[in-house]
């Protein structure tokens, strides 16, 4: 089996071929720029604080940190009210549902377990299939793919995604569970809706919903 895709821009990604993950992926903008910059800053002191105190045996506990960091940046997204709200318009949302869709049917790099798309970010989880490309590369696949088409929906030009995705590893049954937990229940939330099966643009695969106390 192929080595694990490692990188790090602002997180560390470990992508191991075939893997189980949970996904944030948000619009370009969609949290105040300063704010932003705060919660990068403060991650990066936080990580560099670690790697001086626990050296080479530090790499759990930067995981850790880069997770904090990431469950920040989600807990504010559905609080901001004047950043892009692209994925608010349905034909932008159903859209992107379809590019995930397409994905799994007919590319089949992936199976689909759990997605929700909110007016400015989206959640997924996914598990890549044999032989597929990096998860890295399927994302800047479909992130390119469904700015040019949202774009032209929008009559805009520019960004449209953050660059960097939010991706972790899920690494056993009950993190599992808990992940698409709560990808189902963000609208909810949000106070969006009362019950997540009310929400429009959001799914779950049927053989982990009978699995599932949501």
């Amino acid at each position: 089996m192929p080595a694990p895709v490692f990188y790090r821009r602002r997180l560390t990604h470990l992508q191991p071929p075939e893997g189980d993950f949970s996904i944030i992926y948000r619009l370009v903008d969609s949290l105040p720029k300063t704010l932003l910059q705060k919660l990068e800053q403060a991650h990066e002191q936080n990580r560099q604080n670690i790697e001086k105190i626990h050296g080479e045996h530090a790499q759990a506990r930067l995981d850790a940190a880069d997770q904090v960091f990431v469950r920040k940046v989600d807990r504010l997204l559905p609080k901001v009210n004047n950043g892009p709200m692209w994925l608010g318009k349905p034909e932008i949302a159903q859209m992107v549902i379809d590019s995930l869709n397409y994905i799994e049917t007919e590319m089949k790099f992936w199976t689909i377990w759990s997605y929700c798309i909110m007016s400015n970010h989206v959640h997924l989880e996914c598990t890549l299939t044999p032989g597929a490309p990096p998860l890295y590369r399927i994302m800047q696949s479909h992130k390119s793919f469904t700015a040019v088409k949202a774009n032209r929906i929008l009559g805009r030009s520019g960004s449209f995604w953050m660059e960097e995705s939010y991706d972790r590893v899920i690494r056993n049954k009950r993190e599992f569970h808990n992940r698409v937990r709560y990808t189902l229940r963000n609208p909810v939330a949000a106070r969006l809706v009362a019950d997540w099966r009310d929400w429009p643009y959001t799914y779950v695969h049927p053989e982990v919903l009978d699995k599932l106390d949501v």
